[in-house]
Parts: structure tokens; sequence; C-alpha cells
């Protein structure tokens, strides 16, 4: 970002005192420490704050975090320390591009409390605080329930007619089979081409339920794309979506789901183009592939065949 001092230090247009670099992360002393070796870490490309970097991003800045820890603990003796991320305006996020601070500290160090004391007051709405969780629970189960009871028919796969919107159409590269042992049910694989050109990959699994505990599907949907970087701006995800609507409709399929993650704003938009209705946003379990991939909140969104 042409503007951001951060970007501007991971370019080297601006110096700083570096303790640690690899491919995704910087580590370098803070120019105004709240102690000694106040040391910030940051994603080389640009992120505003937690609310808008992938997970994956994420995870290789808390990698780096650990690596200048350990390496603190091990050089300097540092037993105690905090680790702060402060994102927006509100929470006294002053530079916006993502930062974690590890703050050392000591007994007798001078530096202010970063961490309050707990309000009386909000302790007293402690309850009142759970509410939207426990209402982003409510029918769940019988919501996959309801989708589990859904009809479907597959007596093996079809013979895939021309799917093509006069724009972009469909290719057929790979019908793969249910497996039984892992609960995976029947799909299809296809390439979104533009001409002879590929421009991205969509998939459509045939059924409700799936996985261990019949919700695989509910999680994780039936319907998952990608375009090409080159290629994306153009609309192709939502036309590829509509494009499977003949191949559901041969299995008896009525209404087909598609997930992404609360922060994909593209995906979504997919969705919204598609008309597409929003089920709700769920907390994802500990046992979804989703989950287990670091993503911890998922739209829902369901598109009539």
């Amino acid at each position: 970002m042409e503007n951001c001092i951060f970007c501007k230090i991971v370019k080297g247009e601006i110096p700083c005192y570096k303790v640690y670099e690899d491919e995704h992360t910087l580590a370098f002393l803070d120019i105004n420490p709240m102690t000694e070796y106040h040391t910030l870490v940051i994603p080389k490309a640009h992120y505003t704050n937690v609310l808008d970097i992938p997970a994956g991003a994420f995870s290789h800045v808390m990698h780096a975090a650990k690596a200048v820890v350990d390496l603190y603990r091990i050089k300097l003796g540092v037993e105690n320390l905090q680790l702060v991320h402060n994102a927006g305006e509100h929470a006294q996020q002053d530079v916006f591009h993502l930062h974690v601070h590890i703050v050392p500290r000591k007994a007798g160090d001078g530096a202010n409390t970063i961490w309050p004391k707990a309000k009386h007051e909000l302790r007293d709405k402690f309850t009142e605080m759970l509410v939207p969780f426990a209402k982003m629970e409510e029918g769940v189960a019988e919501e996959i329930d309801h989708y589990n009871s859904l009809p479907c028919e597959f007596a093996g796969f079809i013979d895939v007619p021309h799917l093509t919107n006069g724009d972009i159409h469909l290719v057929c590269v790979q019908k793969r089979p249910a497996n039984p042992e892992k609960k995976h049910v029947p799909s299809y694989d296809f390439a979104i081409c533009k001409g002879s050109e590929k421009v991205g990959e969509i998939n459509l699994r045939i059924g409700y339920g799936g996985g261990e505990k019949g919700d695989n599907l509910y999680y994780g949907g039936q319907i998952g794309y990608g375009i090409d970087e080159a290629h994306r701006g153009n609309g192709y995800a939502a036309e590829a979506c509509k494009l499977l609507r003949p191949i559901a409709k041969a299995h008896k399929m009525s209404v087909l789901l598609i997930t992404n993650n609360v922060t994909n704003h593209a995906s979504r938009r997919v969705c919204e183009k598609i008309g597409a209705r929003h089920i709700r946003t769920v907390r994802l379990p500990q046992h979804s592939d989703l989950y287990k991939e670091g993503q911890r909140f998922s739209n829902i969104f369901e598109m009539e065949v």
C-alpha cells in the first residue's frame, strides 16, 4: 500500500532494527517502545488487521511471533510478556497495517497496564453477552435433519450435457465415486472455460449429509469453486453455479447449499448474484473439515435448483 509506513519498511524504503524475517513476515523493534525489546510482528502483505486477514496468513504472523518469543526467552531471559493486537480505530490501532506487539514485562518496568481489571458491570452482563452465541446454534440440528431428508437419487453418474451460457462453458474433468469409508458422497469436477481457456474450476457434490456425523455438506456445501486470479471480477463463478442446475436436477435434488468463510466477501457476493438465500451464519464444530483448516464461522446459502 503506497502510504503505509509498514509496507515501506517491508520494501526497505524506511529502515528498521530487524529481529526476525521469513518469506511471509517481518519482526522489528518498536521505535516507541513501552518496555525494553518491545517488538512488532507484521505480515509482509498488506492487511488492515485480524478482521480482514485470511486464517492461513495470520498463522504465519503467529508462527513468527512464537519464533521471536522463543529467541527472547533463550537470549534475553524473558519470562513475562504481553502479546497484543489492536484491531480498529476504537481499539487503539494507530497504524492500519496488521501488527502484533510483543511487550516483554518485568517487575517495576514502569509500563502502563495494557489489560485493565474487569469491569463489574460487564461481569454482571456476562450471561447476556452469551445470547448471540446461543442464537447462532438455535435450530442448526433441525436444519441439518431437514436437508438430510431432502430427495436425491444416485444410480450412477449421468452423461454430462453441454453446459454453457454462451459466454463460458463447463467441461467435466472427473467423476469421483462415493467413498463409503470416509462417508464422502459422489461428485463431479468441472473446468470453467471461456473459449479454449480454462479460467477456474467448480465441483458439485451429489447428496446431503455426508461425513461421520451426517453434517459435512451442511457446513461445506454441495458446490465449491475457484476462479484463477487473472480472471476474477467477471462474474464467472456465479454463472458457473447456475450451469450446474441440470446436473442437480438429473439427480432429483431440489436445493444446493453454498457455504463460505465470513471473511470471504467475494464468495458472498457470488451467492447474492445468483439469488441464493442466506440461511444463517454458523459457528463451525470442531469435527468439521473446515474447522480443522482454521476456519471458525461460515455463511450458509441455499440455491434453488
